[in-house]
């Protein structure tokens, strides 16, 4: 991935449960970073090697087919202008809800998924009461049970009032 990454004109930042690192910073980085209000990962190109990564973000505003053919072992989600989040397939949010309900014996909990992305498809699959956010991609408003606040406008707690959870 990294030199396919790399030929594309395309960084790389990869995440795991403690960590970020991303290949290099350009001014598409620092943009994707500012867009989701986070600081910009510390350079280490070759991160991957020493460390467990979890996700990958690709730093490109174009190539999402390029990607999917040339990796068809992977799932990408464009989740905003900036970058394409890349997973293995078969990794989900949707998936990670499964396997906690089941490995914990929680299958008759109920379950609630908020989301507001391409990647949140699954989640909210996977979860009995399915929760959109305002700012959600119109798609996945139509597959949610319920359609919040954005989350800038305290969507999370005005669902869980909602719900009388809170």
């Amino acid at each position: 991935m990294y030199e396919h990454v790399r030929l594309q004109g395309h960084e790389l930042s990869y995440y795991n449960h403690q960590n970020i690192w991303c290949t290099g910073h350009n001014q598409l980085m620092i943009d994707a970073y500012n867009f989701i209000h986070s600081e910009v990962p510390p350079i280490d190109p070759f991160a991957f090697r020493q460390n467990p990564i979890n996700m990958l973000l690709i730093l490109s505003q174009s190539g999402d087919e390029y990607y999917h053919e040339q990796f068809p072992e992977l799932t990408f989600y464009r989740n905003g202008p900036y970058s394409i989040d890349t997973v293995k397939k078969g990794i989900s949010k949707g998936a990670g809800v499964k396997r906690l309900k089941e490995e914990l014996g929680l299958t008759n909990v109920p379950t609630f998924g908020f989301g507001d992305g391409p990647n949140d498809f699954a989640l909210l699959e996977a979860c009995d009461n399915k929760i959109a956010m305002g700012n959600a991609y119109d798609g996945l408003k139509e597959l949610a049970t319920f359609v919040t606040k954005k989350n800038t406008e305290g969507g999370i707690v005005h669902a869980l009032k909602h719900f009388d959870l809170i």
